[in-house]
């Protein structure tokens, strides 16, 4: 008996270190599963080499005339300045939505997630937008609204008059229709670098009801301040497609190299 006893007693201890062994390979794969570690990398300096090579560019002219057109339009910016190293829409190019694809939101087990993109602003004039985040339920999809577009969110800053400007927002669907927040100020003529980012929660993938939070900071003239806060948002949207969808696709927006001379750092956070 007590010859089999050790021999049970060595099983156990060997199975337990089996069970250790296998909780450490586990371990070890949670730690370099690729969603985590992009999730370490975040913000995405998107002036460094190769870092557009993740990045959808996508024409939105080409929208309302059938799929939308892939496209090369963003270049780093060479000159010296306060944009150096940063992204720029190159000469006379045409508007363009940019889709992140190696990490997606999960709606029905990412309970939080932020948008964000640092961003240079130009000169305001009245009815301009500045750059414009959110997510499509398509791959291959812009963010947009209208007939042609698939749903999904968009946040944007729009002039009112100059210098007087506010959020608009829409779930987007074929009859999408923006909705506005208080108006609050920038500098019509500055040039500071500002940071705007948006974060998600999701509050019942039965009715697709999602809260939202939008802040806009004021990172300086070199972008490199820790930031002040301008403004910020909170409302709600709720579109039942949207979880119908299994994946949704982070990005932005840019219209304008005018009002937008320059952007980089877009980061894509999600909380389970």
């Amino acid at each position: 008996m007590h010859i089999t006893s050790l021999v049970w007693e060595n099983v156990s201890i060997k199975i337990f270190e089996m069970k250790a062994l296998h909780m450490t390979m586990l371990l070890l794969a949670i730690s370099l599963s690729p969603a985590l570690l992009l999730a370490q990398t975040m913000p995405i300096d998107l002036g460094a080499p190769s870092a557009l090579k993740d990045f959808d560019q996508l024409d939105m002219k080409t929208l309302y005339s059938g799929t939308p057109v892939s496209v090369d339009v963003l270049d780093v910016v060479a000159a010296d300045g306060p944009a150096k190293g940063a992204v720029a829409l190159k000469s006379g190019a045409r508007p363009v939505s940019v889709l992140y694809k190696p990490l997606t939101i999960s709606p029905k087990t990412d309970k939080k997630w932020t948008i964000s993109l640092d961003f240079q602003k130009g000169p305001l004039s009245s009815g301009e937008s500045l750059p414009a985040i959110g997510f499509t339920t398509d791959a291959g999809g812009v963010l947009a609204s209208g007939s042609k577009s698939h749903p999904g969110f968009l946040l944007r800053i729009k002039s009112i008059v100059a210098e007087r400007v506010r959020f608009d927002y829409a779930t987007i669907t074929p009859e999408t229709k923006f909705e506005l927040s208080p108006e609050f100020r920038l500098p019509a003529d500055g040039t500071n670098w500002y940071r705007l980012s948006v974060t998600f929660e999701a509050v019942n993938t039965g009715t697709g009801e999602i809260r939202f939070t939008a802040t806009l900071l004021d990172l300086g003239a070199k972008g490199t301040d820790a930031g002040t806060q301008v403004s910020d948002f909170s409302g709600e949207i709720v579109n039942p497609d949207l979880f119908a969808a299994n994946q949704f696709y982070a990005g932005f927006r840019i219209d304008s190299s005018t009002t937008t001379p320059a952007f980089n750092r877009f980061s894509l956070v999600r909380e389970q």
